[in-house]
């Protein structure tokens, strides 16, 4: 578990903190400094640019060097590596001492805190602070700008002068090497990584921090020797360093290791025994090397408004070296209280004398023996919810139903910037706006507490039908019935649309067009469409967006412009109003990183995280992310309307992804359709013509597609791109070859009777395109690769943001029935439930079990099920069926009977003959007529429901004593069960 201690000292600007502007290092005058190393107490201290802190001389050297170093220089090395703070923005190097009461006392509290019983007095009386802010490495390219380090090295000394200790803080790393070193330049990783540690100066005694020199060094800010991750403290007055105690060399690893898919089954007071084992590939290498295994077993108890977990059950294990261990089960757990609790397991380790790193496993419910015990817990907790405060259900039915598609819905939704799950930082999630709607529930144990075991007590565990009707009024279900998902449309390469109805064209005009416009609003979309270039720079019969124009609704909505740069340094810029953005929304490749992310960059991996960057111009919002060897992407969102754009951006062009909110349905017009609905009606040209849906693609181009071209006077862009003309003295001769544009029209362009082969021109392979007609149209008529694989990869992410978005199907909740157990798989399409009776009861329709699906009509297939009580009849009697026909209000007791002649014969004791009389077997034959019966499933209901009965029943007993007639010639025992 990460605490959340802060692991800095607080960086104040200068006077108090100085800034090292030196490249090498900056000489800080002598200091009274106590026998560091066992080095005279009169020293010149040198503060490095490159992760270290020197004595008596400098240390020039970039690289880092393996202690114990060649030289008498006695080193501090927080994090030795290649650091270059010489150009603007790649950080700084701030340095203080201090004698300020509040940095001593807080000096105190974590020398005391963490340090042997010898210094639990320690009295600071002077620090010296040097902090590494934000520094990148040497000789980055492209995304390595990005790579940045903070990290810390306090020396603290005591009012004594006897006692000195150095604290090493890392609050981020994202790279360990330097290009001189052999780092990669993209990652800032590989070659020869930071050294961390202690070099006293005489050739013999040093100290390196595990990792030095290695990969892992990246770790430091996830390690520790007081399990504060990122925090290390030493004590550093005598020859030999000392780290504190206790050692928890990766207390990161304080997470659940324990794969789960089902929440565990414990009983109290159960004496079988429980297997707990792990898998030795995913957690520690301590945990490999460990001596032995604590294992506790856990109950979350809470205590005045405090959660804590409290040991039951504790073992140290010694002897199993296929990781798997028995445990015996605590009698311990609360007997009047629901419980939940959880497994730990910590390695034994032989240092200092303490525990290594912990695994857990996941929280599960703590199951009473009986049935009876688990009825009471559920009543308990019903008393105390009544008690309570209702709790403010906000209305979650709107929210998307997976995880996918909230995350393609940035019509709709979008990430809270300021809540991360991966979080632990205080200020997580305290800044979500008012009126913001929270669609991922947080994972926390209380919430396990508070709702899930009683649910299972109430609804699973317990036997009394009542309780999860009652649960259910204070913990009501939460569906997705409610959400509407929305339609994506795209314009991407030699612009292929795809309305938000869905219907797609290909479209090559030349200008500025309407790509999506509100009705009877000033929001609007706006596109610009210039001649494509092949790989030669010349101009050919295509065109591509190369420009994007935005107003969000409102007189004093401001313009959005985005434009393919007119230099050679940026990619794209942004205009808002006309006005250029300054740099830090410029937007270059190089720019992004003042961008904030609050990703965990602390990894190893070369796995890339985005740079993000967000701002906003009145009601419009923009992300910005670049990702390394990716087109940088944008997200545009016009907050009020419900309407989201994705923008990938190239040096020849940009694609784009439009999601609208189901609440523009009807309302909007332009390239994107009018998303009504129907896709046969989206050409409608800006004069309301409306061009059929099968029209050819020329006729499209010239009567839709050209309508919504844009008047002068109501075009939104100020801006020349570079795509439009490179340089003025080229003008005039691209205005000239503008003439001369003629279309292509893909339904032509790609027909086999045109001559098509599937070669494209200058001997370029259709290969690439992998059977896309978009890529191989655009490969065709542009004679440009990069174009024709940017549609490709840009259509197929647009199916997968289709896929993600579209309506998902979700069945409504399904209610456990009484007398029955309930199985449910889930909530989706072809999901089931099953319902099967208790003993004794079996379903109203028969049998005793039934399988309900859910359809992709949002239901299942059937209403819930009944179980009845079975009823126990003789087979030696006759089988008794009793209806009700309460449309026709009459009782009918239907009798059945088998083998009637001889039950007859055997009641009567009269011998049976071929002899006998005939009229004797007529009369048994007219005695018994035997009247249609109604089948099981047309009975309405049970007869003693029946109002027409009961009434039968009260006049039955007007004139005396109540009197069920019954028939003479059937045992009247077997009705027992009814009467």
């Amino acid at each position: 578990m990460r605490l959340t201690q802060k692991p800095l000292s607080p960086i104040h600007p200068p006077p108090l903190d100085s800034p090292s502007f030196s490249f090498h290092q900056q000489p800080h005058p002598p200091t009274s400094l106590p026998q560091l190393f066992q080095i005279s107490s009169s020293l010149l201290l040198f503060v490095n640019n490159n992760g270290i802190i020197s004595f008596l001389n400098e240390l020039r050297s970039y690289s880092p060097q393996k202690f114990p170093l060649s030289d008498s220089t006695p080193v501090i090395a927080p994090y030795w590596a290649d650091v270059d703070v010489s150009d603007d923005g790649s950080g700084l190097v701030w340095y203080r001492q201090t004698t300020n009461p509040n940095v001593l006392a807080q000096a105190n509290r974590e020398i005391r805190a963490h340090q042997q019983a010898a210094s639990k007095n320690f009295q600071a009386a002077w620090v010296f602070v040097v902090t590494w802010d934000e520094v990148c490495f040497y000789g980055p390219v492209g995304e390595g700008r990005f790579k940045r380090n903070t990290f810390q090295a306090v020396l603290v000394v005591d009012d004594t002068g006897d006692k000195s200790f150095v604290i090493f803080n890392y609050a981020r790393l994202d790279w360990t090497t330097g290009s001189n070193s052999l780092g990669n330049e993209m990652t800032g990783l590989g070659g020869t990584p930071a050294q961390a540690g202690f070099n006293a100066g005489d050739m013999e005694n040093f100290y390196e921090i595990e990792g030095s020199r290695e990969a892992a060094i990246i770790n430091l800010t996830q390690t520790s020797n007081v399990e504060i991750p990122g925090k290390w403290i030493f004590r550093v007055d005598s020859a030999q360093i000392e780290e504190m105690c206790p050692v928890s060399k990766n207390v990161i690893d304080v997470k659940p290791q324990l794969q789960r898919h089902n929440p565990e089954l414990w009983r109290v007071g159960d004496e079988r025994e429980v297997k707990v084992s792990w898998n030795s590939a995913e957690v520690d290498v301590m945990f490999q090397e460990a001596m032995g295994f604590s294992i506790e077993i856990l109950e979350y108890r809470v205590a005045n408004g405090s959660g804590s977990l409290v040991i039951l059950w504790s073992k140290d294990f010694h002897d199993a070296p296929d990781n798997t261990y028995t445990l015996q089960m605590p009698k311990s757990f609360s007997k009047t209280k629901m419980s939940v609790a959880v497994v730990r397991v910590t390695a034994l380790v032989d240092v200092c004398e303490s525990k290594g790193p912990s695994i857990f496993s996941d929280v599960f419910p703590v199951r009473p023996l009986l049935a009876s015990a688990a009825a009471s817990q559920c009543s308990a907790w019903l008393t105390s919810e009544a008690n309570l405060s209702p709790l403010s259900h906000q209305d979650n039915t709107q929210c998307p139903c997976t995880l996918k598609q909230a995350e393609g819905d940035t019509a709709q939704f979008s990430p809270d910037p300021f809540c991360r799950r991966d979080s632990n930082s205080v200020l997580n999630c305290r800044y979500r706006p008012r009126q913001a709607v929270e669609c991922i529930l947080p994972n926390r144990i209380s919430y396990m507490l508070e709702d899930i075991v009683p649910r299972l007590h109430c609804c699973e565990y317990s036997t009394d039908e009542t309780l999860c009707d009652q649960y259910l009024k204070y913990r009501p279900p939460v569906t997705c019935q409610q959400y509407q998902a929305p339609s994506a449309a795209q314009a991407a390469g030699d612009p292929h649309m795809e309305t938000l109805d869905g219907h797609a064209y290909t479209f090559n005009g030349l200008g500025s067009f309407t790509l999506l416009k509100v009705k009877d609003s000033t929001a609007v979309v706006q596109v610009k469409a210039t001649r494509a270039k092949n790989t030669q720079g010349q101009l050919e019969n295509a065109t591509v967006f190369t420009g994007l124009a935005v107003r969000s609704s409102g007189a004093d909505s401001p313009v959005l412009e985005l434009a393919l740069a007119s230099d050679n340094v940026t990619l794209y810029q942004f205009y808002v109003n006309g006005q250029l953005q300054d740099g830090s929304r410029a937007a270059s490749v190089e720019n992004t990183a003042s961008g904030s992310s609050d990703s965990d960059s602390n990894s190893n991996s070369s796995a890339a995280v985005p740079v993000l960057t967000t701002w906003q111009a009145g009601g419009i919002s923009v992300v910005e992310s670049r990702l390394a060897n990716q087109q940088p992407e944008i997200r545009i969102v016009l907050d009020d309307l419900g309407l989201s754009l994705l923008v990938e951006v190239m040096e020849e062009l940009i694609n784009i992804i439009a999601v609208t909110a189901p609440q523009l349905k009807g309302k909007l017009e332009g390239l994107l359709g009018n998303y009504n609905g129907d896709s046969q009606d989206d050409f409608l040209s800006r004069d309301d013509v409306l061009v059929p849906a099968s029209a050819s693609m020329r006729e499209v181009h010239n009567r839709f597609g050209m309508s919504w071209q844009v008047w002068q006077n109501e075009s939104l862009f100020t801006q020349v791109s570079s795509a439009d003309f490179l340089v003025a003295a080229e003008a005039q001769l691209a205005q000239e070859e503008e003439k001369n544009f003629t279309p292509e029209y893909i339904d032509e362009e790609m027909s086999t009777e045109r001559g098509y082969s599937g070669v494209a021109g200058d001997g370029m392979s259709m290969d690439i395109c992998e059977g896309n007609t978009q890529c191989m149209f655009d490969l065709q008529v542009t004679k440009n690769e990069n174009i024709a694989l940017s549609t490709l990869k840009f259509n197929k992410r647009f199916e997968e943001l289709k896929s993600e978005i579209k309506p998902v199907v979700r069945c409504p909740h399904m209610a456990d029935i009484p007398n029955a157990n309930r199985t449910l798989t889930g909530l989706k399409e072809n999901d089931t439930v099953t319902f099967t009776c208790y003993h004794g009861y079996q379903m109203e329709t028969g049998g005793s079990m039934r399988v309900l699906m859910c359809l992709n009509t949002n239901q299942w297939s059937a209403e819930r099920p009944k179980c009845v009580r079975v009823v126990d009849t003789s087979e030696d009697f006759p089988i008794i069926y009793v209806a009700a026909g309460a449309a026709a209000g009459a009782f009918l007791l239907v009798f059945v009977l088998s083998c009637f002649i001889r039950v007859v014969h055997r009641r009567f004791t009269r011998p049976w003959s071929k002899k006998s009389d005939s009229s004797s077997s007529m009369d048994y034959e007219q005695a018994i007529e035997l009247p249609t019966l109604f089948p099981i499933s047309d009975i309405p209901s049970p007869v003693f429901e029946n109002p027409l009965f009961l009434q039968r029943l009260q006049q039955l007993c007007d004139k005396g004593s109540f009197q069920i007639p019954r028939p003479t010639y059937v045992d009247p025992n077997i009705y027992s069960e009814y009467f």
